[in-house]
């Protein structure tokens, strides 16, 4: 209670009369509000707010230390604006927050001495009860060291993607030394793959990965006898199951390196077939994976197109006929629509 007392006469006496109110709410209310400043002064983010026309009024400790001032008066009333690096940058942020209310994204900010530091910024219009603008409130937190960090794991990630590259090239380049066909094959299948898969809008790390299996789909032609693989006439079945079995020694070889991608499965699995005709384990329709199934369209049709030992090619004509008859049995349905809609719409060419 809050009470407020005085001394008067009363019937020809003393008499001290008393007024009596009830705060309590009024007391939790002040406390919510301390414990708040508390909870402003205590964040290990930095705190600043300003009034409408962008001049500092507070700054929270963590403020002062990541910003290399000492004293809040030190900062109290200057122009938000001389704290960043680019001018232009603080006008565009005011007026997104003069539409929107609030903004995030990274920012340089000045500091006492002059350097400028990374930072990830939060910054909001505050309001009032009535929703009526009241000042500008923004927190942000040093992100140098990370992004230094990020830039050296990117480093590291090139690195090893080059490592990974040279591997695959290596491989390619082994197949390649037994026969210049299937070495050529293989790029050009990658590169249609790659090409429909960019047109169906698979995401860019797994068309990587369709690249790096692409490149060594027929590793496995190099435990293939090479009078087999350059025969010039038609293969006996016993030959032909030779072919077949080029599929799971590709899988051998690649199964216990460790890429970031499923590249030994894309590879045993890409001459499988929708209706389950396929080889080596007979899958069907959803078992195969997505990246299997392109390359079994671009294979098909890359094969089709391009000389053999054992006949001339055929045209991309009669290739792309024949994916389009096998569609939705075979093939994939929109895998084969788009290898129709590149060549057909789009002019590519192997």
């Amino acid at each position: 209670m809050e009470v407020s007392s005085r001394l008067l006469e009363y019937q020809g006496g003393r008499a001290i009369q008393s007024l009596a109110r009830d705060i309590s709410q009024r007391k939790r209310d002040e406390q919510k509000i301390l414990i708040r400043d508390y909870a402003l002064q205590s964040s290990i983010n930095a705190v600043y707010l300003t009034d409408l026309d962008g001049d500092i009024f507070y700054v929270n400790p963590a403020f002062l230390s990541k910003t290399g001032y000492s004293r809040p008066e030190e900062i109290y009333g200057q122009y938000i604006q001389n704290l960043v690096k680019y001018k232009t940058s603080a006008d565009e942020i005011i007026n997104i927050l003069e539409n929107q209310e609030a903004w995030r994204g990274e920012i340089n900010i000045r500091s006492r001495d002059g350097s400028f530091f990374v930072a990830d910024l939060a910054a909001n219009l505050v309001k009032n009860s009535h929703g009526e603008p009241i000042c500008l409130m923004g927190i942000f937190e040093d992100v140098s060291e990370l992004k230094k960090t990020a830039h050296t794991l990117e480093q590291t990630l090139d690195k090893l993607n080059q490592a990974t590259t040279g591997t695959i090239r290596a491989l390619s380049a082994t197949l390649e030394q037994r026969d210049a066909y299937t070495a050529g094959h293989q790029e050009r299948v990658t590169d249609l793959a790659c090409a429909i898969a960019g047109d169906l809008g698979l995401e860019e790390d797994r068309v990587q990965g369709l690249y790096f299996a692409g490149m060594v789909h027929d590793i496995g032609k190099i435990s293939v006898p090479a009078e087999i693989l350059t025969k010039p006439t038609r293969l006996a079945d016993k030959e032909f199951g030779l072919i077949k079995d080029h599929v799971l020694s590709g899988y051998n070889i690649l199964k216990d390196i460790e890429f970031p991608w499923p590249i030994a499965d894309i590879v045993v699995q890409h001459h499988e077939r929708l209706d389950g005709s396929g080889y080596p384990a007979g899958l069907s329709g959803e078992d195969i994976l997505w990246e299997s199934r392109i390359l079994a369209v671009a294979d098909v049709v890359e094969a089709m197109t391009s000389h053999r030992p054992y006949r001339p090619g055929l045209g991309v004509d009669v290739a792309l006929e024949e994916i389009e008859k096998k569609k939705g049995l075979l093939f994939d349905e929109e895998i084969v629509d788009t290898c129709l809609r590149l060549f057909i719409e789009k002019g590519y060419t192997f």
